[in-house]
This record gives C-alpha cells, sequence and structure tokens, in this order.
C-alpha cells in the first residue's frame, strides 16, 4: 500500500517509506527490481541516531531522473560508476554494517 501511494505522487521516490510497516524494528531491506526482500536485524546495543537539516533545497524528480538514466544500461564512464557504486559496492558495505550491527 505505500508503494502505491508513493508512485502515485510526482517525485516517485520509490519504495523506502515501506519500511514504517516494520515499525520500531530495525530491517535489512533489498530491492531488486519489483523484488523486496526483508530481514530483521538482531542488533545488540541501542542505535542512535543523528538528525540534520541543512537548511538546503533539493529536486527530488531531477535527482531520480539523473539516477533512472543510469538504469538499466549506462552509457557513459559516470552512469557506469553510479551503477557501480549502487550494486555491488553498497551491497558490500550494506552486508558489512549489518554484521557489524548485529555482533554488536
Amino acid at each position: 500500500l505505500a508503494y502505491q501511494g508513493e508512485i502515485l505522487t510526482p517525485s516517485r521516490c520509490g519504495r523506502m517509506d515501506q519500511a514504517c510497516a516494520f515499525g520500531s524494528r530495525p530491517v535489512l531491506m533489498g530491492f531488486d527490481g519489483d523484488l523486496l526482500d526483508t530481514r530483521e536485524l538482531r542488533v545488540q546495543r541501542p542505535l542512535h541516531y543523528v538528525v540534520v537539516d541543512l537548511h538546503a533545497t533539493k529536486d527530488t524528480m531531477r535527482i531520480l531522473a539523473s539516477l533512472n538514466r543510469c538504469f538499466p544500461r549506462p552509457q557513459n564512464d559516470v552512469e557506469r560508476g553510479v551503477v557501480e557504486l549502487l550494486g555491488p559496492i553498497n551491497k558490500r558495505i550494506v552486508e558489512r554494517a549489518s554484521v557489524l550491527l548485529e555482533q554488536g
């Protein structure tokens, strides 16, 4: 339901708001096209957050349009770098971070 609401907005932000359905439990969410995989993280210590307001504006529609140009077939080195960064590099970072969170 959250995703359906998301795609009706002009910015078409995506699927991250679905995390709200899990409440206050930390959940690892993996996205692959239309597939969504979830796994509850069993963290050993309390999580502490820093929330910052940068007092800046952003153009979400422009950002997403730029990202969407990179997928599924990047056309130049910058787009290939974005695909690499948001794909395998990001996956390694997230996997390592989730292990560390669960180890405490």
